[in-house]
């Protein structure tokens, strides 16, 4: 089998076994071999159990290793993602979020992520692209609309923002803050 990533320079897919010496100090694959015990299912569970404690870089190995036992793993991409993000290694969760996609375009969660990543890099105009398909796949998506909000804040373009942010509130309360 193939295990691929997306090339955030060229946004291409490419064989990560070909871009090994490149890739690999990035933090994208840990390891020069698959893991030889335990499911993908078993390595994702323990990514989200350090995920859960905060423990980002713990995370992002158990993650790593799911993907190497199955690299159409979509879920494993998308928390990959996430743990990069509260890494603050926000190019590289693109990445992961890109996969997710090539896996399935309809990943609403995916386009979200993306999204997110991108107005934590400083690309709002990009990130509101991703929000807006994130919507159109799950118009009831409330973290879209508040991380859509976010971005055209951003941008300072306060009146959207604020529509944006009381949509989120309307189908999750808890965005309202009380």
């Amino acid at each position: 089998s193939q295990f691929v990533i997306i090339d955030v320079n060229s946004l291409k897919i490419v064989n990560i076994l070909d871009k090994l010496p490149a890739y690999g100090k990035t933090g994208i694959v840990s390891g020069n071999s698959i893991p030889s015990t335990g499911s993908a299912e078993m390595f994702f569970q323990s990514g989200e159990s350090f995920y859960n404690k905060k423990n980002y870089s713990a995370a992002i190995e158990q993650y790593n290793k799911a993907i190497l036992k199955d690299n159409s793993f979509e879920e494993a991409y998308i928390r990959r993602g996430w743990a990069k993000i509260k890494s603050e290694d926000f190019t590289d969760a693109i990445a992961d979020f890109s996969i997710a996609i090539n896996l399935n375009s309809e990943s609403f969660e995916a386009y979200n992520g993306r999204g997110w990543a991108k107005v934590q890099s400083k690309n709002s105009e990009d990130a509101i692209v991703d929000l807006d398909q994130a919507i159109r796949l799950n118009p009831r998506y409330a973290f879209a609309y508040n991380n859509r909000g976010v971005a055209k804040k951003v941008l300072q373009n306060y009146k959207d923002a604020m529509v944006d942010y009381n949509m989120a509130i309307e189908y999750d309360p808890l965005f309202s803050g009380s």
